[in-house]
C-alpha cells in the first residue's frame, strides 16, 4: 500500500566555504569586508574577496563540492 502522505523530495545540503584570513587592504572602498576563502572538505581556495555584508562572507558555497551534487541530481 503506498504510503499516504510521503516525505517531500528535499535538496541535498550546500558546501559552504570557510573563512581562513580577514582583514583590510588599507584602501577606501565601498566593500566593508575582505576575507579569504577556503572550503573545507576539497580544499578549493578561493582568494581574497570583498563583500558588503558579514552575511555575504559566511554563506559563499563551494563551487567544486556544489558541482558535483549538482551533477548527482540533487540541487545545489
Amino acid at each position: 500500500m503506498a504510503d499516504l502522505f510521503p516525505d517531500a523530495p528535499r535538496r541535498s545540503r550546500r558546501v559552504l566555504m570557510r573563512v581562513v584570513d580577514a582583514g583590510d587592504h588599507g584602501c577606501v572602498t565601498k566593500y566593508r569586508y575582505f576575507v579569504h576563502l577556503q572550503c573545507p572538505l576539497c580544499g578549493h581556495d578561493d582568494g581574497w574577496s570583498e563583500h558588503h555584508t558579514k552575511r555575504e562572507t559566511l554563506s559563499q558555497p563551494c563551487p567544486k563540492c556544489n558541482e558535483v551534487a549538482h551533477i548527482e541530481g540533487g540541487a545545489a
